[in-house]
């Protein structure tokens, strides 16, 4: 991570390893990210560096089973472009240098904010439309990638299996045959059904808006990690973010999330 950031960060390559400070923030199955930030000390000394903290993201070995990552780098440069997204400094097989972003992520209890979810609200919106600019790429795909994702994410889950006793007795009371019926059934209706209502517009969405991707900066939030971002139905963006109330990421025993469905919005709410 450091050579790399010395080698492609501009004006990083006048300094020396140890003048790198690297912090890993988070891991997971879609990525791994790491804070790279030049000594204070070295800053000040060097005064060329316009940047003196990057994002380093490092895909993860499963992402692909996610997502397409060469989908999601077109997306990211796509979006950096339109200054949506974080701006794009240098990028490789499977790693990518991004601008750094001083910000704190949104907490979940605070989605309840109208300060907070009008913001959001405002973002969607503006999201929905990017497709019908002029300069929106062409080549991005079109097909519809949750519907896509619920068919090859089911298949992946009928075949997953463990050589461990007691993880094959947890997979068995999952019931994933039951869940997989139900995403295929439902990809089934939404194919044949000609719905004639705003909600089943399919347009540009984020897929994935929850508090670890919203920041609060001094310039008001952010939508950040647009791993899932593609074209569906804008009704999806909105309800996730519903559900997304109902689940605290930042839980300490396994499986490190807790759901409270007494916090999931209200219909007065939802229509805010």
């Amino acid at each position: 991570v450091t050579d790399l950031c010395l080698q492609k960060v501009p004006g990083w390559n006048k300094l020396k390893e140890q003048d790198i400070e690297i912090k890993e923030l988070t891991e997971g199955l879609s990525n791994t990210l790491f804070k790279c930030s030049v000594k204070s000390s070295e800053a000040e000394t060097h005064q060329g560096i316009s940047d003196t903290t990057v994002l380093f993201r490092i895909a993860g070995a499963a992402s692909a089973k996610f997502y397409d990552p060469q989908e999601e780098l077109k997306v990211f440069k796509c979006l950096s472009n339109y200054k949506i997204g974080p701006h794009l400094i240098a990028n490789g097989d499977g790693w990518r240098i991004e601008e750094w972003h001083d910000a704190v992520a949104v907490l979940v209890k605070d989605l309840g904010n109208p300060s907070i979810f009008c913001q959001v609200a405002s973002h969607l919106g503006r999201f929905h439309k990017l497709s019908k600019r002029e300069d929106f790429p062409s080549d991005l795909s079109k097909e519809n990638v949750v519907l896509s994702r619920l068919i090859s994410w089911a298949h992946a889950a009928m075949n997953m299996s463990f050589d461990d006793p007691n993880m094959k007795k947890q997979l068995q009371s999952l019931g994933v045959e039951s869940f997989v019926n139900e995403a295929l059934q439902m990809v089934k209706q939404l194919q044949e059904k000609n719905i004639d209502c705003c909600g089943f517009d399919e347009v540009f969405c984020h897929n994935d808006c929850q508090e670890n991707n919203l920041l609060q900066t001094q310039y008001g939030l952010r939508l950040i990690d647009f791993e899932y971002s593609g074209f569906n139905y804008a009704a999806y963006d909105i309800a996730n973010f519903f559900n997304e109330w109902t689940m605290d990421y930042f839980y300490p025993r396994p499986p490190f999330f807790f759901v409270n469905l007494n916090d999931y919005p209200n219909v007065n709410v939802q229509r805010m």
